[in-house]
């Protein structure tokens, strides 16, 4: 229909296109901000990221009712009547979110609230389903091997994964100080955020623990233990960073003058991971807009309001057999920005989680920078 010859058609992965694409020499239109075209007909930039929580929902009500259909056929098998009505109706109301005029964000508060009350069923409906087959299961679990404090971890998907755990055991016994096992007796390093005691000088009534499980097979589980152990619980506690942090997969340099991030290095490669010319990573930055109720188009003034005007207040790294976690927080506008970054010697990534507290809203686009 466009007059356009076509020779070929091969398949091929996205990066072996792409590498024709720069082999062709072909001249490229550059587009800013989102990757979403075209620009002649209506300008769809900053959808991606409009409703941040609209999305979020929606990809949890997904997880969710996935592993509880998955879960649950399992345990159908030892008895549990499957929830069929309950999961069909809350893929009906995933479904339902799922409207162009509506999961891309470009809604009004009232559907926004009608939206998050559909994806809080959703997500009810997955986890009911979860819990209760979950619990089924691992009544057939033998877990007499574990003498203590016994425990499972499920992995819902089609492959084997190593992933970081947190967990939150109650203890009935009295225990002044426990150790983590896996189910071969080995014990296993983690972090102890919180011990909890009713009252002071008495053992320990719960904890917050988080450690890396390693090699869930797909579709299975690994049994874990809390045993009891001499001495005293020691909770982890937050220092002044030292300088730059690594581990085995990256080396990764803050800023303190800023709390955004100056250099991320591959340590496999040697390849520096972001370019820090103009931005910073994990930089929030507000490009601010002219007409901003105006629906469609974007105006962008040129200004904008960026994370290096609101120094931090307080950077704290916790470093142990584990990994390491850098919590960076200080203002922003008139509210407060609390950032956290995760890296574990087990997994080769680095995790981001970033919470505005009091945000006042803007008119603009939000975003946090990966130069």
């Amino acid at each position: 229909k466009a007059g356009v010859r076509v020779k070929d058609v091969v398949f091929c992965t996205p990066s072996q296109y792409f590498e024709k694409v720069v082999q062709s020499g072909v001249t490229l239109p550059v587009y800013h901000n989102d990757f979403n075209p075209p620009l002649h007909i209506q300008d769809l930039r900053g959808l991606y990221g409009e409703r941040p929580a609209t999305k979020m929902s929606n990809r949890k009500a997904e997880y969710t009712l996935e592993s509880g259909e998955k879960f649950s056929s399992i345990a159908a098998r030892f008895g549990l009547s499957y929830p069929a009505a309950s999961l069909h109706n809350g893929w009906l109301q995933v479904i339902f979110n799922q409207d162009h005029d509506a999961l891309p964000g470009s809604h009004t508060d009232p559907v926004e609230a009608e939206m998050m009350s559909r994806y809080g069923g959703a997500i009810e409906a997955g986890r009911s389903a979860l819990a209760d087959s979950l619990y089924r299961i691992s009544r057939k679990v033998d877990t007499s091997r574990a003498q203590h404090y016994p425990f499972l971890v499920f992995n819902p998907l089609s492959f084997s994964r190593t992933e970081a755990v947190r967990y939150t055991p109650l203890f009935k016994e009295q225990i002044g100080n426990f150790q983590l096992l896996d189910e071969a007796g080995n014990e296993v390093p983690f972090r102890t955020d919180f011990a909890g005691r009713r009252e002071k000088g008495e053992p320990l009534s719960m904890a917050a623990i988080e450690f890396v499980a390693r090699d869930v097979p797909a579709m299975g589980y690994r049994l874990y233990q809390l045993a009891p152990r001499e001495g005293s619980v020691e909770v982890s506690h937050a220092v002044k960073p030292q300088g730059r942090i690594s581990n085995r997969f990256f080396d990764l340099d803050l800023d303190p003058a800023t709390g955004a991030i100056r250099s991320i290095v591959n340590r496999q490669t040697g390849q520096e991971l972001l370019d820090t010319a103009s931005y910073q990573g994990n930089e929030l930055v507000i490009q601010e807009e002219k007409d901003p109720d105006m629906e469609g188009m974007l105006h962008f003034t040129g200004g904008e309001v960026r994370m290096r005007d609101y120094p931090p207040d307080s950077i704290t790294e916790t470093s142990d057999s584990i990994g390491t976690r850098l919590s960076v927080s200080g203002p922003f506008l008139s509210g407060r920005r609390l950032q956290e970054i995760y890296l574990y010697n087990e997994i080769p990534r680095i995790d981001f989680r970033t919470q505005l507290l009091g945000f006042p809203g803007h008119d603009g686009v939000l975003t946090a920078v990966f130069p």
